[in-house]
């Protein structure tokens, strides 16, 4: 999880137990309490859809790869099993060791595709995260927001309650905005 999620549930937190009763017994007819889905929001935006799509048509070769791999190493396993024990010690062996150095093909292969979907994931938080806070503190002023709390932490709430919907909408359009703005610049360059 990373640090904005980590601070912003000790925030809630502190918050929740000090500052929240005092608050809601002074206005409570004003203050509100909502529920946000942090992940939902960036996961499901427009922005990690497009993402996705780059990650899938950038590694496809690989993604057909590791596919071949696994019926290759099927079939090598398959062979050995129904024709081994007509195969002699030598094309055993020599079947096993086919086997094994596609196995560590694959995992080469999968843990590089690994690798760069978390170094994607990581620079896709740097990139949105500040947006996504931009957009949760306009919500926060806009709805009178005393305490927002992480939808992870949270057993049940109301629907009305959680402002994930919003904060997903008002997050697109805030990345397609970002996007607008950038594009004229990109083409001065």
């Amino acid at each position: 999880m990373t640090r904005m999620f980590a601070l912003l549930r000790r925030t809630a937190l502190v918050f929740a137990f000090l500052v929240a009763p005092t608050a809601l017994a002074q206005n409570s007819s004003d203050a509100t309490i909502a529920v946000i889905d942090q992940e939902y929001v960036l996961f499901q935006s427009e922005a990690a859809r497009q993402i996705t799509a780059e990650l899938r048509q950038a590694y496809a070769s690989e993604d057909r790869r590791v596919n071949q791999l696994e019926q290759e190493i099927t079939e090598l396993r398959q062979r050995l099993e129904t024709d081994g024990p007509l195969l002699t010690e030598n094309e055993q062996a020599a079947l096993q060791v086919q086997t094994e150095a596609r196995l560590r093909e694959r995992e080469e292969l999968v843990r590089r595709l690994q690798a760069a979907q978390q170094n994607r994931r990581q620079e896709f938080l740097r990139t949105f995260e500040p947006i996504l806070t931009t957009v949760l503190e306009r919500i926060i002023v806009e709805q009178n927001i005393v305490l927002l709390l992480s939808g992870d932490q949270v057993v049940y709430v109301r629907p009305e309650l959680d402002i994930s919907t919003l904060a997903l909408e008002r997050f697109n359009a805030a990345v397609a905005e970002a996007r607008q703005s950038a594009a004229p610049n990109e083409e001065q360059e």
